[in-house]
This record gives C-alpha cells, structure tokens and sequence, in this order.
C-alpha cells in the first residue's frame, strides 16, 4: 500500500510541472503581449490591436480608439505571433487556375489611383497574416482575421505599409 501511494505521488510530479509550465509559457505570453501594447500606447502612430477576449479588431492611435471592428473569424491557433506588421495591402485575388481572369477594374489606371478598399481586398502581414472580409482569402492555408466589409474598407483606407498589429491571448483580462 505505501509502495502504491509513492508511486502515485511520482506519477503527479510531473503532470503539476507539465501545469505549471505552460501556466508560466501563458504568463509570459500575456506579459510580453501586454508590454507590446504599451509601447505602442506611448508612440505617436497608428497600429492595430487584435483582442481575442472580446473578438475584436481596434484601429488606434496612442490610447485613443478610431474604430472598433467586430471580428468575425480568427484562426490564428494558440500562440501567435505577437508582433507583427503590414507588409502589403492587396488590392486583387489571383485564382490558382491559369486560365481565370482576374478580377480588376475596367481600367488598370484606376486601380493605380483609388486609395479605397475593394470588396476582396486585404490586408497582409509580415508572418503571412490576413486581415480580409472576402471568403476568398479565408482558406485555411495562412492565419485569418475575418471582418465585415464596411470595417475592412475603413481599416485598408486607414493602414499604411509598416504599421504595427498587436495580438493580446484570450485570456489576457482574467484574474488568476
């Protein structure tokens, strides 16, 4: 009987360390996420800040909010990367099949000239990223944020290439 009990007391050891541990990996993800946010708080610049406790997408400058934008669709997984930045704004989807057309505008130069987002727009980031609202770009292959149409179009005519997007965990309001 007490060889029973030793050996069950081994065998928790490492189940609680295994615990604390990823208790301590989540910790410090959330600290880190957290001090990625305060820095930006403190430039003078635009970034986004993607809060997957409340499923939204915030456009802000320092403290203040421009625009909150619900999030439809993350597949981001468990540990994302924290930092990021845009890296391209892609105004066209280009189909896989050769012999599709794409879809652009009736002229060239005014797809050159319209600052505004299309409708299958997107946003893409450094670490392979999307920001998008068309079903298109949502195809399991990169991490996908999902927004409406209308909060896509105010986020693509407010972003520039270089600006920084924050991802804060789901957790990372909850008292432990």
């Amino acid at each position: 009987m007490k060889a029973l009990c030793i050996c069950s007391l081994l065998l928790l050891i490492p189940l609680s360390a295994v615990g604390n541990q990823e208790g301590g990996e989540r910790l410090a993800y959330g600290n880190e996420a957290l001090r990625a946010w305060l820095e930006l708080v403190d430039a003078d610049a635009r970034y986004l800040l993607v809060d997957r406790a409340a499923r939204e997408v915030r456009l802000m400058h320092g403290r203040a909010v421009l625009r909150v934008c619900v999030l439809h669709r993350e597949t981001l997984g468990r540990w994302p990367d924290l930092r990021v930045v845009l890296s391209e704004r892609l105004r066209r989807y280009r189909a896989l099949a050769p012999w599709r057309e794409m879809g652009v505008g009736p002229f060239d130069w005014e797809e050159r000239l319209a600052y505004s987002a299309p409708d299958d727009g997107a946003l893409y980031f450094d670490n392979g990223l999307l920001l998008c609202a068309a079903a298109v770009w949502q195809t399991g292959v990169s991490p996908v944020l999902a927004v409406s149409r209308e909060d896509l179009r105010a986020l693509f005519s407010a972003s520039a290439v270089g600006m920084p997007l924050v991802i804060l965990p789901e957790d990372w309001q909850r008292d432990e």
